[in-house]
């Protein structure tokens, strides 16, 4: 069996009691003595302090189940106070299916373990059957732990779609953390996998969400597919693309800059909101001068007044720490002569808001036509074509 930090993903259609964080699920892995997909068989009657259930496993993913049904206790935060559920009320009803993450106590009975100062039950439901894991969802066969919980994700997700909503369909965002963090636990591939299964889905909603955990993730394959199906999306989901390409993007430094490129080229037609300003935060990524100038330039077109600024911002940049080379010193140009810093450059930093956009548009456009070929031949490069040039 694979590691435990494997397979403890932030799961959908789980009862757990921990924070709904990657590292709270770690946590939980490492101190699970007995995680089970399994059903309630018996509600018994409760006292004033504990909440007891039984459940009968169906797979085990962690430990020993020994004899069935696995007999657990939960105790109370107090004798007035309710254990908090999301979801129907706590404790479940005979027959809900959930996947358990157990502790053993000195009686041979399991508990969940306990979120941190807390006594919580997070419960999710499928919205078709009420149930955490509903009774018609069969487990694939031949799938390891990791694999069989993030399918259970993908199901989740599906259970409760019923077209786009403004505040994300229930179970959207497990599923994105679920692939999303992956990687932290070694299952990177494992994820890969189900994003794959997502772009070449037929509902174009779980297309547009493995676009969205592709980009999370750099996958190139999600990567590839930007310039032809981004402005297919949904806007909220676009939006959340082009957030993760500004938060999460790890830049190829061969390939990143081509990818930028093709992106601001494809939005010009396409006028995905904030995406020029998502951009511009990713031109951050790229080495200061001869690679991200040239990107800088193409987004002195853009309609959105941040990107422009932005860009703005990556001339001034070169020109406080370029030498009398024209090169960008790791020290800075402290003690050294600046080649293009001026008066001039810094009134056009990009930062003072009493500059209109489309003046520092102006400037940095005939500043870049004017030092273009000084800039590149410091550095080594070549002028980029016409198309490039943000002309």
């Amino acid at each position: 069996m694979k590691s435990i930090k494997k397979f403890l993903l932030p799961l959908v259609g789980l009862i757990l009691t921990a924070p709904v964080q990657a590292a709270g699920i770690l946590e939980l892995a490492d101190e699970a003595d007995l995680i089970v997909l399994g059903k309630t068989v018996e509600v018994p009657n409760n006292s004033a302090k504990t909440v007891k259930l039984s459940v009968a496993p169906e797979i085990v993913l962690k430990g020993n189940a020994g004899a069935s049904p696995v007999q657990m206790v939960f105790l109370k935060p107090d004798p007035t106070r309710l254990i908090r559920s999301f979801g129907p009320s706590f404790p479940p009803q005979p027959g809900t299916r959930g996947f358990w993450f157990l502790k053993r106590l000195e009686g041979g009975e399991y508990t969940a373990i306990p979120r941190a100062g807390q006594t919580e039950i997070l419960t999710l439901y499928h919205k078709q059957s009420g149930l955490p894991v509903p009774n018609y969802w069969v487990p694939p066969v031949g799938l390891s732990p990791v694999e069989l919980l993030l399918e259970s994700t993908v199901e989740f997700y599906r259970s409760n779609y019923d077209g786009p909503e403004p505040g994300g369909t229930k179970g959207e965002n497990w599923l994105i953390q679920s692939l999303a963090y992956a990687h932290l636990y070694g299952a990177r591939e494992e994820a890969l996998n189900v994003v794959d299964r997502l772009l070449h889905a037929g509902p174009s909603n779980e297309r547009a969400l493995g676009l969205l955990i592709g980009v999370r993730m750099s996958y190139d394959p999600a990567l590839d597919r930007l310039t032809s199906e981004l402005d297919q999306v949904d806007e909220r989901v676009s939006a959340g693309i082009a957030r993760s390409l500004q938060y999460h993007l790890d830049i190829d430094p061969v390939r990143g800059p081509a990818l930028i490129e093709s992106l601001i080229l494809f939005n010009r037609q396409a006028r995905i909101p904030y995406l020029d300003t998502a951009l511009a935060v990713t031109l951050n990524k790229l080495p200061l001068g001869e690679v991200r100038l040239p990107l800088a330039a193409l987004l002195l077109d853009s309609p959105e007044e941040d990107a422009v600024r932005r860009a703005a911002s990556k001339f001034y940049g070169y020109t406080r720490l370029a030498g009398e080379d024209g090169k960008v010193s790791a020290s800075g140009s402290k003690g050294r002569s600046r080649l293009f810093d001026d008066g001039r450059t810094r009134a056009y930093a990009g930062h003072d808001k009493d500059v209109p956009s489309a003046a520092l548009a102006e400037f940095w456009k005939q500043w870049w036509i004017d030092n273009q070929a000084a800039v590149l031949k410091a550095t080594g490069e070549t002028p980029r074509p016409k198309s490039s040039q943000g002309r």
